[in-house]
């Protein structure tokens, strides 16, 4: 299986050059990094990912933007990072690096982990269906009706 896999990735490495671009491939890697977030493929977990050398920034809690945002920032963070982390203890682990960054804006409030649960689709509205042709066709129209199809 590795003398394949390093075949195909030698093979996209071919690809992308042909193309002017660069790509890198890691193989045996036991986690993916797709775009904020880490999948574990070993654990089947996933929590918050950012780059290296990089900082959150958010607006400034004393900014001109409209009040309602300003209020629902540190509970919109909260809610992203609880339904990018699996587990609880997963957030806690990533948590202060945010609440810091949100206390540089003048924000007070502290993250703290919402259990995220599955939407549930509720429907209220009802269905009638309507078939009007519910009489066999060697049947006859009643009397007196207009029909659009001829019976014979």
């Amino acid at each position: 299986d590795g003398p394949k896999l390093d075949r195909i990735r030698k093979k996209l490495h071919q690809m992308f050059q042909q193309e002017g671009l660069r790509i890198t491939v890691e193989i045996h890697d036991d986690s993916v990094n797709y775009l904020d977030v880490v999948l574990s493929l070993k654990d089947k977990s996933y929590k918050p990912y950012k780059k290296p050398n990089d900082t959150p920034l958010y607006i400034n809690a004393k900014s001109n933007h409209p009040p309602s945002i300003i209020k629902n920032i540190p509970s919109m963070i909260s809610k992203r990072l609880s339904s990018i982390s699996s587990t609880e203890a997963l957030f806690n682990e990533y948590k202060q690096e945010y609440e810091v960054a949100l206390e540089a804006s003048g924000y007070t409030e502290p993250l703290s982990y919402e259990s995220t649960q599955p939407f549930k689709r509720k429907r209220t509205r009802k269905i009638v269906w309507y078939n009007p042709l519910t009489a066999s066709a060697s049947e006859q129209p009643p009397e007196g009706s207009s029909s659009i199809f001829s019976i014979r």
